[in-house]
């Protein structure tokens, strides 16, 4: 607990009582970050499924977003639940997705950007090594976007 001006005991705020249980330095870490990283890559041209992504936002994981190509243009999917409907027709609901357009885009280009790293070291060693990490950063309202490579 912190101390106050005339001595007396402070009580810590909600969220850094939360900072301290996590061990999450605020400082240190930026918890608008969004670090995304290529599960699996695939790299036969006959399927148009090529990739899974999974991405971190501060202390949650969501996985499953696909990466497809069709008619030479690359789309992404949310992550998706399938269930039949009264008819018997398959219908798919998204588990996560943003909820303004502007932070579709943003999601949608981090996990472009990150398939077309992966893509590209894929090409030059013909391999991705599974435990190598690809992050892509980007604050809130911001565009700007930072990548790094994590070797665990």
């Amino acid at each position: 607990m912190a101390t106050g001006k005339k001595g007396g005991a402070k009580m810590a705020s909600d969220a850094e009582r939360l900072d301290q249980e996590s061990g999450v330095d605020r400082k240190q870490e930026n918890p608008y970050a969004i670090k995304v990283r290529m599960d699996r890559l695939f790299t036969d041209d006959s399927q148009k499924l090529k990739a899974i992504a999974s991405i971190t936002l501060g202390e949650f994981a969501v996985h499953g977003f696909k990466v497809w190509e069709k008619d030479n243009k690359t789309f992404i999917t949310m992550p998706q639940s399938a269930h039949k409907d009264a008819e018997g027709k398959t219908v798919y609901d998204d588990l996560f997705h943003p909820i303004t357009a502007g932070s579709r885009a943003a999601l949608v280009g981090l996990i472009s950007q990150e398939y077309d790293n992966a893509l590209k070291q894929h090409n030059q060693q013909q391999s991705i090594p599974r435990r190598d990490l690809y992050f892509c950063e980007t604050g809130r309202n911001s565009h700007n976007l930072s990548c790094f490579i994590s070797e665990t």
